[in-house]
């Protein structure tokens, strides 16, 4: 055994190094009677030094005994007395000069609370979280050595014919059990001290047998080893684990439970699931769905066929079926209100095709014929004709949308783009399929779903598809660790970051540009400003009492967004790269005041005296007037202005409304909503640098400025 030792002073810092020598005495010692002298006299005692020390100790724990680590106040071998004293109440039996001591205590519910707050991140395992103790002053620190014999674990199954079957586990070299077996019986014994405890300043020892989240208390009386019985009843809960997860039978104290003194383990019966080569969405049980003419698209390379395994104790020549079914469609409200077509519903909930099985080991896999019609439709499963299970160990299908009205609108541009709130459902909705495995009449399921990452991203396989034109070389499918909590970004600034309801957001350069906002805004100083025809002037702000002004108009735009409000299928917006940022919608910086029209004027001088370059990245800001994007300025990176419309008015005019006098504010700001930042392509530099190079060698020197200015290309 080993004990770790840290004596510090009040504060916690170091002691002086000469107490060497001139420190505490410790003993291990343990009970041998329940009055009187109560602790054995053959003892093992050791010097306590300052600083952080370790002590082994070694002692016979072949018997059940109560065992307590005690501390006395002086150096060893002077006068480190541990007779008991005159103590009474809870102290009774305590040595009368002991030391007080810091022993950690389990904090259960502070374990539990942070085991639940890891547990609503997906990317973290709440298993793994470090126990929480409260250290607390004791006369001791103690401990009990127990004997556990484990003669029987009894699995009961109920028969049709009503025949009760009962399998003892304890020497199955790989046990399993399931949700659907009847209970669980232990036949045991567990043998404690034969003395009781000291007055403990804790309740009461009760000891707990766990199955999964199944407990059974129960209580020792000291001495008494006998046998014992316990039955598990309900075993339904066990249906909630994964293959994956770790199921055993484990014996811990009631306040205690993170200090397991003894652990059996089972196999988890069921299905296991495998939905992607995708890291990320494998873990979540999660995919895309992919055509066959989208195989080109990256995140398609990476789906294959949905696969699930039954695992269990299962004999070769059992009879298994397979069978498929979609999950009825996601019914949360689309973004198109009364315009939804509810005849659309039925067709949400997906198909399957390729429906294939293998035998465990071999890597050939063969079709799957069916005994249905179904195609694996909600409401129309595919089910497998009867296999034996060493031939179908694996079971396999392909997630189809194909022909279903939830297909993407072709994108299209003219008169009306995009698809212009055209009469469709929200068409990527959060497909499912339950995946049952049928054995001896014992039936295993599992749940392959879109999460909420992959229902974006089906967003963009199916947008890169629908487009006429071939945009896969500017639109890609993001990866699932390039999209961020929405609500992560929502701390930066206040807005729409994206569509209500997902919780993430595709986001390339969307926080680098608003952060680059901001932060030049809070910056900027108060600019006065004369008002024409008027002796009195006017100012913009400190940037710095603006900034919580600020707004963030539109981020990120999933693509079936995007689409239904403009007619540019590779916008910016929709790969993260550009956001629109106007004023707070209160009353005071609405549409039309000057305190909107100063806040733009007053953001739009602190951006362009920032730099284009952030973080290695080029930026350009546009000043936009509306849904129709008229363009009034524009700074930054510049590439040619014959590509967009151009509004210029500079000059002061009108004030907030047309009828207004010129109140000093250039009217392009009292006419925008919004400054535009987006962030540019890399630019390329090496091989065309060359290409120009050898040219040049035999050009006339007045074309080599003309021709160096045409060196820096975008590609």
């Amino acid at each position: 055994m080993f004990l770790r030792f840290e004596w510090l002073d009040a504060s916690g810092y170091p002691l002086p190094a000469g107490l060497k020598g001139r420190g505490y005495t410790g003993r291990v010692t343990r009970q041998v009677a329940n009055d009187g002298d109560v602790f054995d006299s053959g003892v093992k005692e050791f010097a306590i030094d300052p600083g952080r020390q370790l002590q082994k100790l070694d002692f016979d724990n072949d018997q059940a005994y109560h065992h307590y680590v005690q501390v006395n106040a002086q150096p060893e071998g002077e006068q480190n007395d541990f007779s008991t004293g005159d103590h009474t109440g809870v102290l009774r039996h305590r040595p009368s000069r002991y030391v007080p001591v810091k022993v950690p205590l389990y904090d259960e519910q502070s374990t539990e609370f942070e085991r639940s707050r890891l547990a609503q991140d997906s990317s973290l395992d709440s298993r793994d979280i470090t126990p929480r103790f409260n250290w607390v002053h004791r006369p001791e620190l103690s401990f009990s050595v127990i004997d556990l014999t484990m003669q029987e674990i009894n699995l009961q199954l109920a028969s049709d014919d009503d025949t009760v079957e009962r399998i003892n586990l304890i020497d199955d070299v790989s046990p399993v059990i399931a949700g659907a077996d009847d209970l669980v019986e232990l036949v045991f014994q567990l043998t404690t001290s034969q003395y009781q405890r000291i007055t403990p300043l804790e309740a009461e020892r009760e000891y707990v047998f766990a199955l999964g989240s199944y407990e059974l208390v129960f209580s020792v009386i000291p001495g008494e080893g006998g046998e014992r019985r316990l039955i598990f009843e309900d075993l339904a809960h066990l249906d909630e684990l994964e293959v994956e997860d770790y199921l055993s039978l484990s014996l811990y104290l009631n306040h205690d439970q993170q200090n397991v003194l003894w652990d059996w383990a089972f196999n988890v019966e069921g299905i296991e699931l495998t939905t992607s080569a995708d890291e990320g969405s494998r873990e979540a049980k999660s995919f895309i769905i992919c055509e066959h003419d989208q195989v080109s698209s990256g995140a398609c390379e990476l789906q294959e066929s949905i696969q699930a395994e039954l695992v269990g104790n299962l004999d070769d020549e059992d009879v298994i079926v397979w069978k498929v079914e979609a999950l009825k469609g996601n019914m949360v409200t689309d973004d198109l209100g009364t315009l939804t077509n509810a005849t659309n519903k039925p067709y949400m909930y997906g198909k399957t095709k390729s429906h294939k099985v293998r035998a465990a080991g071999e890597a050939q896999w063969s079709v799957a014929m069916g005994n249905t019609e179904g195609l694996g439709k909600y409401g129309e499963p595919f089910e497998t004709s009867e296999l034996l299970y060493k031939k179908a160990t694996y079971f396999s299908f392909k997630p189809d949308m194909s022909d279903e009205e939830h297909s993407p609108a072709r994108h299209h541009s003219g008169i009306k783009p995009g698809t212009r709130q055209t009469d469709i459902w929200r068409r990527n909705p959060h497909v499912a399929y339950k995946i049952t495995a049928t054995v001896n009449d014992r039936a295993y399921s599992a749940v392959a779903k879109m999460d909420h990452k992959d229902v974006i991203r089906q967003e963009f396989v199916n947008h890169i598809s629908s487009v006429s034109d071939n945009i896969s070389n500017i639109i890609n499918t993001p990866e699932r660790e390039d999209l961020k909590s929405k609500k992560e970004l929502g701390a930066i600034l206040k807005g729409d970051w994206g569509q209500a309801y997902y919780d993430y957001v595709f986001d390339k350069h969307l926080a680098l540009l608003a952060n680059k906002a901001k932060g030049a805004l809070r910056s900027e100083p108060q600019h006065t400003f004369s008002i024409p025809n008027k002796t009195v002037t006017d100012s913009l702000p400190v940037g710095s009492e603006l900034s919580d002004k600020l707004r963030m108009n539109s981020a990120w735009r999933n693509p079936e967004r995007n689409e239904r409000i403009t007619d540019n299928a590779t916008s910016r917006h929709m790969v993260g790269r550009a956001i629109d940022l106007g004023a707070s919608g209160t009353p005071l910086y609405g549409p039309g005041t000057a305190n909107r029209a100063k806040l733009l004027w007053q953001l739009w001088r602190a951006i362009s005296s920032s730099s284009s370059i952030d973080n290695g990245v080029e930026i350009r800001w546009i000043l936009e007037h509306g849904p129709t994007s008229t363009y009034y300025l524009q700074g930054g990176v510049t590439p040619s202005w014959s590509k967009i419309e151009r509004t210029f008015n500079d000059t002061d005019v009108r004030g907030a409304s047309p009828v207004d006098p010129a109140d000093g504010i250039p009217d392009i700001f009292n006419l925008s909503s919004h400054v535009h930042l987006e962030s540019m392509p890399q630019r390329g530099r090496g091989v065309i640098c060359l290409c120009f190079f050898f040219f040049l060698s035999w050009c006339h020197p007045w074309l080599w400025p003309m021709m160096m200015g045409s060196m820096i290309l975008t590609y």
